[in-house]
């Protein structure tokens, strides 16, 4: 599956969806996005970052320790 966001204006968020291959099987896809989804979002990102980082400087430190 393959999907891309359009222009699109208000609170909706709109994509285009199809099958890779398969441009009969494209279609619209809006999604209600609020102010709420844009914080959430927001903060899991924020969070993720931080572990992933965390992890890449223990990974780090461990081949450091194993020399």
């Amino acid at each position: 599956m393959r999907s891309r966001a359009l222009e699109s204006d208000g609170p909706h968020r709109a994509y285009e969806v199809e099958i890779v291959g398969q441009p009969e099987t494209r279609r619209r896809i809006d999604v209600a996005w609020g102010e709420d989804e844009g914080r959430r979002l927001g903060a899991w990102l924020l969070w993720s970052s931080l572990l992933t980082v965390g992890l890449v400087v223990v990974l780090y430190t461990l081949a450091r320790l194993t020399r």
